[in-house]
C-alpha cells in the first residue's frame, strides 16, 4: 500500500510545470473558495446559487472601499467580522483608502487576507458610485449516459422513471448586489414527465423580485420566492453558512435577514413576502409570511384516527409513482418578526417565529425522537447579540422552542497578535431542540442534542503563508440516529499554506474526526457504542501562468479505523489543467484522476470544475479512473456556450453505482450543456 502511495506522490509532483507566473480568473476565484469548504457544505451548494452569483458578480463590480457597508463587506465571505470592524473604524479615523495596499496597516489584516479580498475591492475615486446591474437568462440540460437503471424498462416492465434522462432548467435573473433582483426559473428533472396536466408542464417554478437599500422607512420588500436568516441560525438561517472551513474563524453567520431566493431547491426557501421597516436609525423591524404546499410522507394514526406526516420530503424528485404520491400533501404556513437596535457596530436582536401545519406533525417512533417537539403548532423565540469589548468581537443567541429549556452558543474573535488570531465558540442545543430551518454552527445537520466547544486559530507566518488550525470537541447526552447512547465525538483540523509572489501555491492538510455509531452485538435488539477515527491527509501543488494557463495537482489519502470493522484506506490523486487567457473567447479545463478506495466507508470527495452556476461534487468509492472537460466559448454579443463532461471508467465493475441510479458496464458518463446570454 505504502509503495502505491508513495509512487503516486512522486508522479504527481513530476507533473508540476516549472515556469513562474502569477494570474488571477473571474470564475476561478470562486473555485477556489469552493474547493477549500468542507463536505457537509459542498453537498448543498446547488442551494446557494445566489451567493456564488454575488461572488462572480463582485469579481466583474468590485465593491469600493470608501462607501462599502459592513453587510457589504460580509457578502465577500472571507473578512470575519472582526476583520470589518477594524477596517470600519479605520476608515472613520483616518478617512478615505487611498489604495488597497493601505490595507496592510489596518489591524489584524495580513497580505494574506488583502489578497483574498482583492479581486473584489477596488479603491474609486471621489464619490463615484456604480449603480449597473447584471443580468442573465440560460437554459441547461444535463443526464448520465449510459442511462441508468431508474429510466430502463426489464422483463417486459415499464422503467421506474416516468420520462427520460435529461434534465432541463431555464432561467433568469436580473440583479445588482444588494439593491435589486427579480428573476425566476423552470425546472424539470431527469425523470420528471414534461405535460400540462395538473402542472404548468415544468415539474417545478421559482419567481422573486427584491428591492433592498430603498430611501424613506420601507428599507427592503421581497414578494414570491425568498429566504429568512436570523441571529446565529438557532431559529431560522437559510442563507450562506460554513461551520468548519480552511479558514478557522469563519463561523459567524453574517447573512442579511431578507434574500432573494435564485437556487433551484424545491424546499430550502420561503413563499410569500417580506419587509424591512427604519423609523429609527437604530431600529429596524423585520416582518415575513409564507405559506406553500410541502412534499411529505403521510401516515394514519389508527389511534386518533387521524393523519399525520413524519418528515419532509426535500430532494424534489417526482420521478416514481410513490416520489409523486408525497407531492404537495401538507400545508405549511409560517410568520415572523425580528426587531432589531444597532448602535456603533453593537447589535441585539429579538426573533420570533411560528409554525402551523395543515396536519399533525410527528416523527418516526424511535428513541432519538422521544423528545422531538411534534404537533399542528410550533413558536419560537431567540435574543441574539454581537458587540465588542476593545479588540474582542464577542456575538451569540439563546433560544426556545414552545418555552421549553434554552439553548445557546457564544462566541469570541480575537487577536493576539498581529499575526496571531483566534476564536473560541461554546454551544448547547437541548434534544429536544430542532427547529425546521435552523442552521447554527453544529457538528450535525441541526442543533439538536449537542454541547460543546470550538477553538480556531490562524497565524500568519509571512505575507503569503499561513497557519490553521481548529479543535472541537462536542458530547450528546442523549442517543441520536447513528448512537444509541451518549458520545463523545472530536474534529481536528491543521493545514499550512506556502506560496511565493507570482510563482507557485501550495498546501497540506490533515483533518482527524473521532465519531461514535452503533455497533450490533450478538443481540440485535441491542445496540452499543464503538467509534469511527478518520484522518483524511491532502497535499496540493499549483502552478499558475500569468493570465493564462494553472496546474494544479492533489494527492488526497483516507484512513478509515472502526472499532468493530477491519480497517480501510482510499487514495485520489488528481492533475487539473485550466487554459483561461484574459481577453479570449475559448476557455478549457481538463482533469484526470485515479482513486483507489476499499468501500463507500473510505470514500473521497472532490469538488470538480463545472459550467457556471452549476456544480459538481462526485464521491469516488471503488478502484477506477475519472475524467472531466469543461468548455467554453463567449460571443461579442454576450451568448456564452458551455459544455462539460465527465467520465468514471471502473475497469472490471459491471455497474458503476447503486440500485436506480447504477449504469450497466464499467463507464459512466454525465453531460451537461448550456447556453446563457448576459446583458
Amino acid at each position: 500500500m505504502w509503495i502505491k502511495l508513495l509512487s503516486w506522490l512522486i508522479f504527481f509532483m513530476m507533473l508540476i510545470p516549472y515556469r513562474p507566473a502569477w494570474s488571477q480568473y473571474e470564475q476561478d476565484q470562486v473555485a477556489e473558495f469552493l474547493d477549500n469548504l468542507p463536505e457537509e457544505v459542498l453537498e448543498q451548494l446547488e442551494d446557494h446559487v445566489g451567493m456564488i452569483e454575488d461572488l462572480t458578480y463582485l469579481s466583474q463590480n468590485p465593491l469600493d472601499l470608501n462607501t462599502a457597508s459592513k453587510t457589504d463587506l460580509q457578502a465577500l465571505a472571507r473578512l470575519n467580522p472582526a476583520d470589518i470592524h477594524a477596517l470600519l473604524l479605520y476608515r472613520d479615523s483616518f478617512g478615505p483608502i487611498i489604495h488597497i495596499n493601505e490595507l496592510q496597516v489596518v489591524n489584524g489584516f495580513s497580505f494574506d487576507k488583502i489578497q483574498q479580498i482583492a479581486p473584489f475591492v477596488e479603491v474609486r475615486p471621489g464619490s463615484e458610485r456604480k449603480q449597473e446591474g447584471a443580468g442573465y437568462v440560460l437554459v441547461r440540460s444535463d443526464a448520465y449516459l449510459p442511462r441508468r437503471m431508474g429510466f430502463r424498462s426489464t422483463d417486459d416492465q415499464a422503467s421506474p422513471y416516468e420520462s427520460g434522462p435529461f434534465g432541463l432548467l431555464v432561467k433568469w435573473r436580473k440583479y445588482h448586489t444588494r439593491r435589486f433582483s427579480w428573476g425566476g426559473s423552470l425546472e424539470l428533472d431527469a425523470g420528471e414527465k414534461f405535460n400540462f396536466s395538473g402542472q404548468p408542464g415544468f415539474d417545478h417554478i421559482h419567481f422573486h423580485y427584491y428591492k433592498t437599500d430603498r430611501p424613506g422607512w420601507l428599507k427592503t420588500w421581497t414578494a414570491g420566492d425568498y429566504r429568512i436568516s436570523l441571529g446565529q441560525g438557532l431559529l431560522q438561517y437559510q442563507g450562506f453558512a460554513v461551520t468548519k472551513s480552511s479558514n478557522p474563524l469563519i463561523v459567524k453567520r453574517v447573512s442579511p435577514v431578507i434574500q432573494p431566493y435564485t437556487g433551484t431547491s424545491e424546499y430550502y426557501y420561503l413563499r410569500g413576502g417580506a419587509v424591512e421597516i427604519a423609523t429609527n436609525p437604530d431600529l429596524r423591524q423585520f416582518l415575513f409570511m409564507h405559506y406553500q404546499k410541502r412534499d411529505a410522507t403521510l401516515r394514519w394514526d389508527d389511534f386518533n384516527d387521524q393523519a399525520y406526516f413524519s418528515a419532509f420530503k426535500t430532494d424534489g424528485y417526482h420521478r416514481t409513482p410513490s416520489e409523486k404520491d408525497k407531492r404537495r400533501k401538507v400545508g405549511e404556513f409560517i410568520a415572523g418578526h425580528r426587531l432589531q437596535w444597532s448602535h456603533q457596530r453593537s447589535e441585539i436582536g429579538l426573533n420570533t417565529i411560528f409554525h402551523q401545519f395543515s396536519i399533525p406533525y410527528k416523527p418516526i417512533s424511535r428513541i432519538d425522537n422521544l423528545h422531538r417537539l411534534n404537533g399542528k403548532r410550533l413558536m419560537g423565540h431567540s435574543l441574539d447579540f454581537g458587540g465588542y469589548l476593545g479588540n474582542v468581537h464577542v456575538f451569540g443567541e439563546v433560544a426556545t422552542q414552545n418555552y421549553r429549556f434554552p439553548a445557546f452558543m457564544i462566541a469570541a474573535l480575537f487577536s493576539l497578535h498581529s499575526k496571531l488570531d483566534g476564536g473560541v465558540l461554546i454551544r448547547r442545543y437541548p434534544s429536544y431542540y430542532a427547529p425546521i430551518y435552523a442552521n447554527a454552527f453544529s457538528a450535525r445537520t441541526l442543533p439538536n442534542n449537542e454541547s460543546g466547544i470550538y477553538i480556531g486559530l490562524n497565524y500568519h507566518l509571512g505575507p503569503y503563508s499561513r497557519i490553521s488550525l481548529y479543535l472541537d470537541s462536542w458530547k450528546g447526552l442523549w442517543p441520536t440516529f447513528v448512537a444509541h447512547g451518549p458520545t463523545f465525538d472530536q474534529d481536528v483540523y491543521f493545514r499550512v499554506e506556502l506560496a511565493r509572489k507570482r510563482q507557485w501555491e501550495a498546501y497540506g492538510q490533515l483533518k482527524f474526526r473521532h465519531r461514535g455509531t452503533n455497533s450490533a452485538n450478538v443481540f440485535p435488539v441491542y445496540q452499543t457504542i464503538h467509534y469511527r477515527n478518520q484522518l483524511n491527509l491532502r497535499l496540493q501543488f499549483r502552478k499558475i501562468a500569468y493570465q493564462k494557463w494553472r496546474w494544479t495537482n492533489r494527492l488526497e489519502m483516507n484512513w478509515v479505523h472502526p472499532q468493530d470493522l477491519p480497517k480501510e484506506w482510499g487514495v485520489m490523486g488528481f492533475s487539473d489543467l485550466l487554459w483561461s487567457e484574459i481577453g479570449k473567447s475559448v476557455s478549457l479545463s481538463l482533469r484526470l484522476a485515479y482513486f483507489h478506495t476499499q468501500s463507500y466507508l473510505s470514500r473521497v470527495y472532490s469538488y470538480e470544475p463545472d459550467i457556471l452556476y452549476s456544480f459538481s461534487i462526485p464521491a469516488f468509492y471503488g478502484q477506477g479512473w475519472r475524467f472531466a472537460l469543461r468548455s467554453s466559448y463567449r460571443f461579442p454579443s454576450g451568448l456564452r456556450i458551455e459544455m462539460r463532461t465527465g467520465w468514471t471508467w471502473q475497469p472490471g465493475e459491471d455497474e458503476v453505482g447503486s440500485g436506480h441510479n447504477a449504469v450497466p458496464g464499467p463507464i459512466s458518463q454525465q453531460l451537461k450543456l448550456q447556453l446563457m446570454y448576459k446583458f
